[in-house]
């Protein structure tokens, strides 16, 4: 089924697959003023018009199942959470609700022991559609973890002059 699928959509998929998978065991993820909303399953899906999903539930900890429909908590998000003082971060699914989350910073870092961070830049803007979607990359970096993986480093913030400020407070 996944060859029938468009291509941009296959490397989602496996981007979702190694970013969960054990070989990357180890993610760290900061914020700066984060606020979320929470919303049941029943009401996402009725907002994403799939009024009748009385049996709705986590496909996953980005999917909900919708009566068979699968809906993403990012695009949940990003159509129905109005931001109120920071930038969308990210949709999830924590304790069989959808978290939306908005901030002013974050900061990832991931260990990436197939040596699949080479481009650093690529890599955190790979990271930014999970982690601080409407975020811009402040500065990316490389590094080693204590098991010597290669470990990718990425800053993200509302705007460039408070790059001073953050770097003391996610550190």
């Amino acid at each position: 089924m996944a060859f029938f699928l468009d291509k941009k959509v296959r490397v989602i998929i496996v981007f979702l697959f190694l970013l969960i998978s054990p070989v990357f065991s180890k993610v760290e993820y900061k914020t700066y003023e984060l606020r979320t909303q929470k919303f049941s399953f029943q009401d996402v899906c009725l907002k994403m018009g799939k009024p009748h999903s009385i049996m709705a539930s986590a496909y996953n900890h980005v999917w909900v199942n919708c009566m068979n429909t699968k809906v993403s908590a990012q695009q949940f998000c990003l159509k129905h959470f109005v931001p109120s003082k920071g930038e969308f971060l990210r949709g999830v699914i924590l304790d069989n609700t959808v978290i939306c989350s908005e901030g002013m910073a974050a900061r990832v870092s991931m260990e990436c022991p197939d040596r699949s961070c080479q481009n650093k830049k690529i890599s955190c803007l790979k990271l930014k559609k999970f982690f601080a979607y409407d975020l811009s990359l402040l500065s990316s970096s490389l590094s080693y973890s204590k098991r010597g993986w290669q470990k990718i480093n990425c800053h993200f913030s509302q705007n460039e002059k408070l790059e001073p400020k953050l770097n003391s407070l996610l550190l």
